[in-house]
């Protein structure tokens, strides 16, 4: 018999072209049902990694508590605690100037998480018409589309959602997908040295830039 050859079952990534110059990724879900006093409060992060897929200073992670980034390429729209800010539209955006990055950076990766899980028991299988959304903010077209619905997300409270990641030429981007039973600290952990602190008073500093902890304040 002759060679059976390959079947190459690796998606590739999805190219977003060489002059690639500003991306918005947009997170919209519905609030909970009028009269419930459960809140389904969602956030959008996005980690900054260098070449080793590290995040090396808490300035890196860009999320609710830490809105724009020190360069200024990527800025967080503020935060919606319930998903009420639009109507099937996004509740929660981030901008992105890739033209402004620096070269350090390798890769963008974004986050969905669900806040302060531990009280509100609230998992992304609990949410109603939750998308993400990817597109080029130059040219409006779509980089990446995905609801986010079904068992599967069930007792989850973190997604991985995929990485904007730098090749000599452009910008691919390259869907993950990974869940985790934790929150955005899950994630922290993973890509960094970080640690994260939960029980902050409101009238505490959200972020101290200068320490190796990235802390979560009070909503």
């Amino acid at each position: 018999m002759g060679d059976p050859g390959i079947v190459q079952l690796r998606k590739p990534a999805s190219s977003v072209g060489v002059g690639l110059k500003r991306v918005r990724i947009n997170l919209g879900w519905s609030p909970a049902a009028t009269g419930s006093e459960t809140i389904f409060d969602l956030d959008l992060s996005c980690l900054i990694l260098n070449e080793n897929g590290r995040m090396v200073s808490a300035k890196d992670l860009i999320f609710y508590g830490n809105r724009i980034s020190s360069d200024g390429s990527v800025v967080h729209s503020t935060d919606d605690v319930s998903g009420s800010r639009s109507d099937g539209g996004p509740d929660e955006w981030i901008d992105l100037d890739l033209f402004f990055l620096s070269r350090s950076v390798r890769a963008i990766l974004f986050v969905v998480s669900v806040y302060n899980h531990d009280y509100s028991k609230v998992s992304l299988g609990d949410l109603s018409n939750v998308f993400i959304q990817i597109k080029n903010d130059l040219t409006q077209a779509e980089i990446h589309h995905k609801e986010i619905e079904g068992a599967h997300f069930d007792g989850k409270r973190c997604l991985e959602i995929g990485s904007l990641v730098r090749t000599e030429e452009q910008w691919e981007f390259v869907m993950r997908g990974i869940t985790h039973s934790r929150g955005l600290e899950a994630v922290i952990e993973l890509y960094s040295d970080l640690n994260c602190e939960y029980e902050v008073p409101t009238e505490a500093p959200i972020i101290d830039m200068n320490a190796t902890n990235i802390r979560r304040p009070q909503k």
